[in-house]
């Protein structure tokens, strides 16, 4: 292959990568939100660091800010926050390119050592984003994405309505796409086993809320990395 063909299918696999930041720039312009318009550049930098540390994290953040924008959407979330949760969705675990790929990759169960720097990953997050002022307002959610309703979660233990409520969101789509996504040390389950799962935790783990609203989303619309689908006039970008 030539080097002129290499350059056109290492342009092509960008394009295709970042397909979902243009859907998303797309969408938030129909409303009053501008944030990642104007901000394109560098939330595009962010994601180019995150897929070339790790592809599946990034690909895990692009399908959770498919899922929380639906749920955004039933909740009657004001448009005008649509972006806020766009961007925290997409960046939420910009903290993980400060953890080892050994551990990232590990097979097997992590050991409490191991566990424990995992769980840092919201705190470096907020660490390289807090330089640039303009993403002072979704910090609080990059940090506490992670908190559990009862307060049982991490890294501050916050509970209920003490955690930002785009926190809240992120953590349903979050779990949901975790479970039906292979990982290193576990195989996907069902969508029926992830919903389940989402009820079962709903108040405890999860903002009870919000997991109706996805659940019920979900009923309708069968989600498994086609909730997108949902938005109306997200199909004109395909």
């Amino acid at each position: 292959m030539t080097e002129m063909e290499l350059g056109a299918q290492s342009n092509m696999a960008r394009s295709s990568r970042f397909a979902f930041l243009d859907k998303a720039r797309f969408v938030l312009a129909r409303t009053d939100s501008h944030f990642l318009d104007v901000h394109a550049g560098i939330v595009t930098s962010l994601l180019i660091v995150m897929a070339q540390k790790n592809e599946a994290i990034f690909h895990h953040c692009s399908r959770v800010s498919g899922y929380a924008l639906p749920i955004a959407h039933s909740m009657k979330l004001a448009v005008d926050k649509w972006d806020i949760l766009v961007v925290s969705a997409l960046l939420h675990d910009i903290g993980k390119v400060g953890i080892s790929d050994r551990i990232l990759h590990k097979q097997g169960t992590l050991t409490e050592t191991e566990w424990c720097l995992i769980k840092q990953h919201s705190g470096h997050g907020v660490e390289i984003l807090s330089p640039y002022q303009a993403f002072r307002p979704i910090l609080p959610v990059i940090r506490h994405h992670h908190e559990h309703y009862d307060g049982q979660g991490y890294p501050d233990h916050l509970r209920g309505e003490e955690i930002p409520l785009h926190a809240r969101i992120i953590s349903v789509a979050d779990m949901y796409d975790a479970m039906v996504t292979d990982r290193p040390y576990r195989q996907a389950c069902s969508h029926s086993c992830a919903c389940a799962e989402i009820a079962r935790v709903a108040g405890s783990q999860l903002d009870p809320v919000v997991s109706d609203h996805f659940l019920n989303i979900s009923k309708s619309y069968q989600p498994e990395h086609q909730l997108l689908n949902y938005y109306p006039g997200w199909n004109s970008m395909n």
